[in-house]
């Protein structure tokens, strides 16, 4: 016999969907709702009234709730939608102040990481072509005292081009190292060396930006730029590092 049943779902867009269908079952409510795009969170005779998920607190012994967590996380991936909007409904849902925090701060990492990872490919590219507008600036000609003066010109503003993309990649690497705790505590335990390895790909690539920035000052003529410069050059060393101390202990205190 037909009735009327309640029901919440995913849409393809991320946003949660309710209503009520008639139907025979559960079932034949379910396999409605999917054809109409739609997954299926909940079905039943009564509606749901307080909808949360069930959240873990990521506490050691507490692995029942984390498979609860992963199942309700997978409805939302399974339907399509894409993980940070899957984070982000799941942050919605929530009542529970601790897990909406957790959750917060895994998604902010996320889109950090997706932007820093952007911006890491691009400095690639915007780093060769400085490079490349230092060397046309030292093949311009310099017979005449005008030449002279204005190829010295050119040399001191790609210099200053050249010193600036090497920061932009310290700054983003120290940025992504500073995120890398939180991988680090919420992360999958099976990927340790996949964090391992990509913090000393990032300490390998703000170190190797410094010793750019450090051969490109040496020839800039503001003093007031270069020490602006090396101040903020020596503070982004010292973050670096210290990201990655903390991640490092973060990561060896979840294998003990």
């Amino acid at each position: 016999m037909a009735t009327d049943f309640y029901f919440k779902a995913v849409a393809s867009d991320g946003k949660m969907r309710t209503g009520i269908l008639h139907g025979d079952t559960e079932r034949w409510v379910a396999q409605e709702l999917r054809k109409q795009g739609l997954t299926p969170v909940y079905v039943g005779l009564g509606e749901k009234k307080s909808f949360e998920l069930k959240l873990p607190g990521f506490a050691r012994g507490k692995r029942r709730d984390v498979l609860f967590f992963t199942q309700e996380l997978s409805t939302l991936l399974n339907a399509g939608v894409p993980l940070d909007r899957s984070l982000s409904i799941t942050t919605e849902l929530t009542e529970r102040p601790a897990f909406r925090a957790v959750l917060t701060d895994v998604l902010r990492v996320l889109k950090s990481g997706k932007s820093l990872a952007d911006s890491l490919a691009a400095l690639m590219d915007r780093d060769s072509h400085a490079y490349d507008l230092v060397v046309a600036a030292f093949r311009l000609p310099k017979g005449t005292e005008n030449e002279s003066t204005a190829r010295g010109v050119r040399i001191q503003e790609a210099l200053h081009a050249a010193t600036e993309a090497p920061l932009d990649v310290m700054r983003a690497c120290a940025e992504a190292i500073g995120l890398a705790a939180v991988v680090a505590a919420f992360g999958n335990r099976n990927a340790v060396s996949d964090v391992q390895v990509g913090l000393e790909l990032l300490r390998a690539g703000l170190r190797g930006a410094k010793l750019n920035v450090d051969v490109n000052l040496a020839s800039i003529k503001d003093e007031t730029f270069s020490a602006a410069i090396r101040r903020e050059v020596e503070h982004l060393a010292v973050e670096g590092e210290r990201g990655t101390s903390a991640a490092v202990s973060r990561l060896e205190s979840e294998q003990s």
